[in-house]
């Protein structure tokens, strides 16, 4: 029996739910859940998506009555696979993102020799439509800097996680008050209470939207970004540093941060 299982959200993008699932490497030992979020086109073909398959595991598919958003399909998800009780691992992956052949393995590796660590992320590449690389991400290593930087910005990327299903027991599911930020939400409660730890190598390659996210979504998540840091606010240099950048962030003009980006990035 597989000790993880990767959760996959799916909302009306069959082709880009194939193209993850048949990157799943050969020698993978891992089971899939796909959580359908009440879509009404592109509707999940699981005959197409059963022959994709080249990893060594089972697919299985929830299917929600109508679209409620990534927060609720996580949700219904992660109650799902511990009511099943019989996984050790919880991994996330998302519709067009690409895992290299081994990066299951590696991160299921580094949970049994470290048990003192409940969740591992690692470092990802970021593509575009066509598969082009834009940028690869550097997220801290080591518990103390993800703990500290955590008040910045989430320090795990959310398709390249896997953690223990023990979890779901102390910090439960993924709040749904945070709009466009529940997984830095729900990684900074962890952060907070469990050691974690990224994995240098980058393990996945992520689709970013050539557009980028639009200025009303921005700014809603930047808004939720800031209540959440309030949360988990203290007096020192990190929480304060994070609050005044995020709130630059809301006065400063989307158009100018994605040209700064451009510049970053293409260093």
């Amino acid at each position: 029996m597989n000790k993880t299982v990767v959760l996959i959200p799916h909302y009306n993008n069959n082709f880009g739910l194939k193209k993850a699932i048949e990157a799943i490497g050969k020698n993978e030992k891992v089971d899939v859940l796909v959580v359908d979020d009440g879509s009404f086109k592109n509707k999940i073909n699981e005959v197409e998506l059963k022959k994709a398959i080249n990893f060594s595991g089972s697919i299985s598919f929830l299917y929600l009555e109508q679209n409620s958003g990534i927060e609720i399909a996580l949700n219904e998800g992660l109650k799902s696979i511990y009511d099943q009780n019989k996984y050790k691992y919880i991994a996330r992956l998302d519709c067009d993102d690409i895992c290299i052949d081994t990066r299951f393995k590696i991160q299921e590796e580094y949970l049994d020799k470290n048990k003192d660590t409940y969740l591992v992320g690692s470092n990802a590449t970021a593509i575009n439509e066509v598969g082009e690389c834009l940028f690869n991400t550097k997220f801290p290593e080591k518990y103390k800097d993800i703990k500290n930087k955590m008040h910045v910005n989430s320090m795990h990327l959310h398709p390249c996680v896997m953690f223990r299903i023990e979890i779901l027991e102390t910090i439960g599911y993924y709040p749904i008050n945070y709009q466009a930020a529940e997984d830095y939400a729900y990684f900074f409660d962890i952060v907070k209470k469990y050691k974690t730890y990224n994995i240098k190598e980058s393990l996945v390659y992520f689709q970013v939207d050539n557009t980028g996210i639009s200025a009303k979504k921005r700014t809603i998540q930047i808004k939720s970004r800031i209540r959440i840091m309030l949360k988990h606010f203290y007096w020192g240099f990190w929480p304060i540093y994070g609050l005044v950048r995020s709130c630059g962030l809301l006065i400063i003009p989307n158009k100018l941060i994605k040209n700064v980006k451009k510049i970053i990035y293409s260093k």
